[in-house]
């Protein structure tokens, strides 16, 4: 029997927040460790923190989401 694959879908939500938290944090680390860290690190090192509130918050809402729907 030949079964048709379908085509591969999209990441799941949470692997894909999950990852970019990651990346981020590990980000944050190697900056902040850097030996000639100074303000533009500083100011890089907030937008990063600031994107993984976002990526906590997209989270948090689509799990929510999910459990009105019942998915």
């Amino acid at each position: 029997m030949n079964f048709e694959k379908p085509p591969i879908g999209a990441s799941p939500y949470w692997y894909v927040q999950q990852r970019r938290i990651k990346d981020l944090s590990e980000a944050i680390t190697r900056y902040a460790e850097y030996k000639l860290f100074d303000e533009q690190y500083a100011k890089l090192i907030k937008q990063w923190a600031v994107e993984i509130m976002l990526c906590c918050d997209n989270y948090i809402k689509i799990r929510e989401i999910e459990k009105e729907c019942n998915i």
